[in-house]
């Protein structure tokens, strides 16, 4: 009668081992299936990452391209001539106001850097406006304070302009140059720089490379 108890408590302690192992089995395969469902979640995550990395490569190079397509067929820079000219590099700088094309109205600070007369009669004047104290988006007009001097009538103007003035980002610079045409039987001219109580002027003469502050009327 012992030994048959004793075989029943065997049997049942070999169950509750048996029980036992099957749990510890069962809870390994959850793990590893929750292991293997988030590996498949990070790979799948990792994917998406890369895939949009890619396309954001790919915009980032479409727009720099679209950029430099557009800086290409929008370039303002002057012609190239085979003429070198004769060149007085200058050190005039005055301030001028902006345009009310952007508001609001700031002070441009603008240098004059040369001044080139060419065989064929034309002028070139080569300048730098900043905006150093502008606080947004600022316009300027070089053909209005930067006149060929005329004590018979009115001022020439420059017949075209090079550089992009009309919208100059804060705190920045902008390059260009004014070009005046008609001038093949003239080697000294004044030019009147700035306007209102700011303005001055200056005589440029292109047979001694020379230029200076000059007092008219």
């Amino acid at each position: 009668m012992r030994e048959t108890k004793n075989i029943y408590a065997a049997v049942a302690i070999l169950t509750l081992f048996t029980l036992a192992g099957f749990f510890l089995i069962f809870n390994s395969l959850g793990a590893l299936r929750g292991d293997v469902e988030n590996m498949k979640l990070a790979l799948y995550f990792k994917e998406q990452k890369t895939q949009e990395n890619v396309a954001s490569s790919t915009d980032v190079a479409v727009t720099t391209s679209t950029i430099q397509i557009e800086k290409e067929t929008n370039s303002d820079s002057p012609v190239e001539k085979s003429d070198p000219g004769i060149e007085i590099p200058t050190a005039i700088i005055f301030e001028s106001s902006s345009t009310v094309a952007l508001l609001p109205q700031t002070t441009v600070t603008v240098t004059i850097e040369s001044a080139i007369k060419y065989a064929d009669g034309s002028i070139a004047i080569n300048i730098r406006a900043f905006t150093d104290r502008a606080t947004s988006y600022a316009a300027f007009d070089p053909k209005s304070v930067i006149q060929i001097l005329n004590l018979d009538g009115d001022n020439q103007k420059a017949s075209s302009i090079t550089g992009k003035f009309d919208s100059i980002p804060p705190k920045s610079a902008s390059s260009g140059t004014l070009n005046f045409e008609g001038l093949s039987g003239r080697n000294s001219m004044i030019f009147q720089i700035g306007t209102g109580e700011m303005m001055r002027f200056y005589e440029f003469d292109f047979i001694k490379k020379t230029y200076q502050e000059t007092v008219v009327g």
